[in-house]
């Protein structure tokens, strides 16, 4: 019988199947390029819980500059200050790619790497043109001990020679990076003394960090802020101060040049588009079973009962292959690795987002079929 012809509900499991990993795979995309400032400046083992990871306004990290002496005087009037760590970034061309160049401290490298070592010549903090290439990196890129190799700074629109002395073995982002000391780093950003990227304060308690908080200026509304926070900061004067938000997932405009609400956005209307499709296929359940909804409707079956039917068993096809998709893609997504700049970050599926696109796609198929007439009439 048409009504419950299994071909065209086997249609329907597949669009289910293909629409919620097509929208899983988009936030999770979306995600990681909003996310990647915080994968790249966060702390791989913080000395407290409670730290600010300070930046300029600015695209991402590795175009911050702030000033390091200004940041000083202010942090001078706070207490509870435990460690400040700075690191200063930059992007250089190498053989057509690009890479980031991380500079920091050796007595630092632990606390922005976590544990880490390093094969070759151990971390010099005065070794002026050397570089320790994360291992993924190194890897991908053939490098090895004692090669000297040429990158481009468009900072400076200078070409460096930077020899390897070892390579980092590490996880998280300085895997794929060329990691050195803060001078170098500082040549190829084209960075005076006293400037950095980006500068990470540690506090000793949750009381301090409300106070640092306060006195970079941050808006009464995000004081309930815990643990930590990616600022914006610019230098007046002598002192810094941070710029107003709206909220903290906000912060004016993301790190890649959209706000938080326009990407927010642009999923909804993804997701829509691709919703809109199990309208289409729920009028065509109804249309493809018209003669037998005719029949049934001679013989005394309301056609709101078959239309019942029809919804109830569409739901079921789609409520079991949304799920068993959701499942497929809570297990592959993670291992599922976007190139940005050499990072190879993981797509993390988001439990909200697929159940606001399940029912989302369960409410257009329902109207689908309830809005059409067996004879294709809306």
């Amino acid at each position: 019988m048409g009504v419950l012809e299994s071909r065209r509900y086997a249609l329907l499991a597949a669009a289910t199947a293909l629409y919620i990993l097509a929208v899983l795979v988009n936030a999770g995309i979306i995600d990681v390029l909003y996310t990647l400032p915080d994968y790249i400046t966060e702390p791989r083992r913080a000395p407290t819980p409670y730290y600010l990871v300070l930046s300029s306004y600015s695209l991402a990290p590795f175009t911050s500059r702030i000033d390091g002496h200004a940041l000083e005087e202010t942090l001078r009037r706070l207490t509870g200050v435990e460690k400040v760590v700075y690191e200063v970034l930059a992007l250089v061309e190498y053989h057509g790619t690009d890479i980031v160049v991380r500079g920091v401290r050796g007595e630092d490298l632990v606390i922005v790497a976590g544990s880490y070592k390093v094969l070759g010549r151990p971390f010099d903090d005065h070794c002026i043109g050397c570089v320790w290439p994360g291992s993924a990196l190194a890897r991908e890129l053939g490098l090895h001990r004692g090669d000297v190799i040429v990158v481009y700074s468009p900072f400076t629109r200078s070409d460096y020679a930077l020899r390897v002395e070892g390579v980092l073995h590490a996880s998280g982002p300085l895997s794929y990076e060329l990691v050195t000391n803060p001078a170098t780093a500082m040549a190829i950003r084209g960075l005076g003394p006293g400037s950095t990227s980006i500068a990470i304060v540690f506090l000793d308690s949750l009381e301090g960090f409300e106070r640092a908080v306060r006195l970079l200026g941050l808006p009464a509304a995000e004081k309930s802020m815990v643990g930590r926070a990616l600022l914006a900061l610019r230098s007046h004067g002598g002192g810094v101060s941070a710029s107003a938000y709206e909220s903290y997932t906000s912060m004016l405009l993301s790190r890649v040049g959209l706000s938080r609400s326009l990407l927010l956005a642009l999923q909804a209307a993804v997701t829509l588009l691709l919703g809109l499709g199990f309208y289409t296929l729920g009028q065509s359940l109804v249309l493809g079973s018209s003669e037998e909804l005719e029949l049934l409707h001679e013989l005394g079956l309301p056609l709101r009962s078959a239309r019942a039917c029809i919804t109830a068993l569409a739901l079921a096809h789609y409520a079991a292959a949304g799920l068993a998709a959701a499942a497929a893609a809570w297990r592959i997504l993670p291992g599922v690795r976007l190139g940005i700049l050499h990072y190879r970050v993981g797509l993390v599926p988001d439990a909200s987002i697929l159940a606001a696109s399940l029912a989302l796609g369960a409410a257009m198929l329902a109207a689908g079929v309830w809005m059409v007439k067996p004879d294709g009439r809306a």
